[in-house]
């Protein structure tokens, strides 16, 4: 017969199953709290909460207020800046053969231009912008800024 393991709390066993250790049960972290962080007063009460779920809380750091819109939504406050030779465009068009409107960023580097096009459904929620990350841009491109071998070299003259 197998010797359970002891009932850990959350942090013990991130901890472990970092160390490589025994646990309980396979820690589980979930990204998207939208409906518990928005009745949230502060990101403390936020991880509080969870904690008090007991769910195995994954505590982003820096934490970045709520209030805070970058062009780079996943990376959470760290700071991304293009080379300075790099111009960008950003500009909004409505094709006849498509249902919503094309919202369309260049990134003119000195290799060349690298182009960027997303369809802008209701809950896009950039406005008539095209962050430089963001999830919502996967399920909505058109067009990815690099598409092959081809724009290896206009990417590495982009950042």
């Amino acid at each position: 017969m197998q010797k359970s393991s002891p009932i850990l709390s959350s942090r013990e066993r991130m901890l472990a199953a970092l160390d490589g250790r025994p646990v309980d049960h396979t820690p589980c972290s979930f990204m998207l709290y939208n409906g518990l962080k928005s009745t949230c007063s502060s990101y403390e009460e936020f991880v509080l909460r969870q904690i008090e779920l007991g769910l195995d809380t994954c505590v982003q750091l820096p934490g970045r207020p709520p209030v805070v819109v970058n062009d780079h939504y996943n990376l959470h406050g760290l700071p991304v800046r293009h080379d300075p030779a790099v111009e960008i465009v950003e500009w909004r068009e409505t094709p006849v053969d498509e249902e919503t409107a094309i919202l369309f960023k260049e990134y003119r580097t000195p290799a060349g231009t690298l182009r960027v096009e997303v369809r802008q459904t209701d809950d896009w929620r950039w406005g008539d912008h095209v962050p430089f990350l963001d999830d919502y841009i996967t399920s909505r491109a058109r067009r990815f800024p690099v598409n092959g071998p081809e724009d290896f070299a206009r990417a590495a003259t982009c950042w």
